[in-house]
């Protein structure tokens, strides 16, 4: 009642949002190396609006967005937003997990 204690809405720490089906084997590869790392990580299942997955990564209270679509196929990097701070930085997709710890 007094709201002293901080309630969690969900222990997931990373949302991997889903812009393309065809990189579902990569999203699924890159959600299995954080969760090895102790990286609580979900993937949005469906490819659909990006402002939707935004919504309810924040409504869940997840911290951080990792976003990777073609273009950031391309470079080898990623976009991992924190949406408490809603700031967001580019992260090559070898450190993504040291960017973590």
């Amino acid at each position: 009642e007094l709201k002293l204690i901080k309630e969690e809405k969900t222990i997931t720490q990373a949302l991997i949002v889903n812009f393309d089906e065809s990189l579902t084997n990569d999203y699924l590869k890159l959600a299995t190396e954080l969760r090895a790392a102790g990286i609580n990580t979900m993937l949005y299942f469906e490819s659909t609006d990006l402002k939707k997955q935004l919504g309810y990564a924040s409504d869940k209270g997840i911290k951080f967005a990792i976003m990777y679509g073609p273009n950031e196929t391309k470079e080898g990097m990623m976009v991992v937003k924190n949406l408490e701070e809603g700031t967001q930085e580019k992260v090559a997709l070898k450190e993504v997990v040291k960017y973590f710890k």
